[in-house]
């Protein structure tokens, strides 16, 4: 079985301050990256123990542009594109995430956020986060999520959607800003064991959404809202600070949201699935970082919660 593990950074164990999240700041380097690699080898170690004969790490966080080779041990390699890249190349047993967080409106979830700062998502009336709609898009290609490390608000979340799924909660978040951390190198002792039982596991079907299906993203101001739905023409209907997709091919709902989320965070990997479009960073990620008046919003207090 070749498994994929899909890493992101917020949920991972160890990360407790919101500069660690992003490359403008020291704390990134020091901390954010080694405790996301150390997740990512965490399950990629545990998959492989439980019979995988080989497991890819795909960088799923803010640009995709975070993960190094080296140091990767034997039969475990870091994939040059997304998670939609590898799906395409098929030969996928499972899907393995670390390092998930709170979807958006989750007040006592360490960076809590869907695809981007200030998106929601709703899938057929139900808000949902990036881990379901990662799911979805797999069960488009008949590979099913194996299991998930994180944020434990983000794991508990999981598994009222996707009960068979194995969880192995990372932290416990206060607040969108600050953390309880789980004691790091015990969590990732627990992940690993979860990742191999998952592995032998008779695996979950993939997950597939009611047909036809609704998706609709909502953005926190109207020139957001705009901005997307001109990127998105012929794609999704706008109605005020909404843009709702119809159809019954999740991988096109998946080539919407990356449309509507590059047009204001362009290259922007986080829960997509794939890379924003346009590709190239401009704007709110240009040069490769973030925009930093956006930062201080995000992780004000003043931050709104919010899932129309």
């Amino acid at each position: 079985m070749k498994a994929l593990v899909v890493a992101d950074l917020e949920g991972a164990a160890g990360v407790r301050n919101p500069r660690e999240c992003f490359p403008n700041f020291e704390e990134y380097q020091a901390f954010g990256l080694p405790n996301m690699m150390a997740d990512a080898l965490a399950a990629a170690e545990g998959l492989k123990d439980g019979g995988a004969d080989e497991v890819v790490v795909v960088d799923g966080h803010f640009l995709g542009h975070n993960l190094l080779s080296p140091g990767l041990p034997e039969g475990v390699r870091l994939s040059k594109g997304s998670l939609l890249d590898e799906l395409k190349t098929g030969g996928v047993g499972g899907v393995f995430l670390t390092g998930i967080h709170g979807k958006t409106g989750t007040p006592n979830s360490f960076s809590s956020a869907t695809f981007a700062p200030f998106v929601a998502a709703r899938l057929d009336g139900d808000v949902i986060g990036d881990t379901l709609f990662l799911s979805y898009l797999c069960g488009a290609f008949g590979v099913p999520l194996l299991g998930l490390s994180g944020d434990w608000v983000a794991c508990e979340e999981v598994q009222w959607t996707l009960p068979r799924v194995p969880t192995a909660p990372t932290k416990t978040g206060f607040d969108r800003g600050s953390v309880r951390h789980h004691a790091p190198e015990e969590s990732r002792k627990a992940l690993r064991e979860v990742a191999e039982k998952a592995a032998r596991a008779a695996a979950p079907p993939p997950s597939k959404p009611r047909r036809p299906f609704r998706l609709e993203l909502a953005f926190a101001e109207g020139p957001d809202a705009a901005a997307a739905a001109s990127a998105c023409e012929g794609m999704a209907r706008r109605s005020g600070r909404v843009l709702a997709h119809t159809g019954t091919d999740f991988e096109a709902a998946c080539e919407f949201a990356a449309c509507a989320v590059g047009a204001l965070y362009p290259g922007w990997v986080d829960g997509l699935g794939r890379r924003a479009v346009p590709e190239a960073p401009a704007g709110r990620t240009a040069g490769g970082l973030i925009d930093l008046a956006l930062f201080e919003r995000f992780y004000g207090p003043s931050a709104p919660y919010w899932s129309d």
